[in-house]
């Protein structure tokens, strides 16, 4: 019956504990002639362990983005992966409605910086359908197995 503390036929319910498990309580008895006691420090398991702390990684630099003939060359540096470790990374392209799409060829593995787009599959491909002229916008997200960074500015 959630967190509930029971002293010789006596009880009440404590409706505010959250995570973390432990937590030391006393408690006294108030009635309309007298305060009691203090009760010896009893030890409450709430049965609820803390969630573990999710580790986002951080926020990466914006990639470089260049056109080597009929190639898009998009570079990133990796993320500081001091606390957390990278499986991949999404690497996105605005199309010419200017909405960001994910490029699913790039940044498949861990330690991949860089990709290359043929620029026909960015010009003539949908949903891209970019035109002569216009700037390539990339930008680059790292992916852990418990979180996505925060997606970088456009290079």
């Amino acid at each position: 019956m959630g967190n509930e503390v029971r002293t010789q036929g006596a009880y009440a319910t404590i409706q505010t504990l959250g995570f973390s498990g432990n937590y030391e309580v006393k408690v006294r008895t108030i009635n309309n002639c007298t305060v009691g006691q203090q009760s010896p420090i009893m030890v409450l398991n709430t049965g609820n362990p803390a969630p573990p702390a999710v580790i986002k990684p951080s926020r990466m630099a914006p990639p470089d983005v260049s056109v080597d003939m009929c190639t898009v060359i998009i570079a990133w540096r990796p993320v500081n992966t001091s606390n957390v470790i990278i499986n991949k990374y999404l690497v996105e392209v605005a199309g010419a409605d200017e909405i960001f799409y994910t490029v699913s060829s790039c940044g498949t593995s861990a330690g991949t910086t860089g990709c290359s787009i043929a620029l026909n599959f960015l010009t003539q491909g949908s949903p891209f359908f970019l035109r002569e002229g216009m700037r390539i916008q990339a930008r680059v997200s790292a992916i852990s197995s418990q979180a996505t960074s925060d997606v970088s500015d456009v290079g």
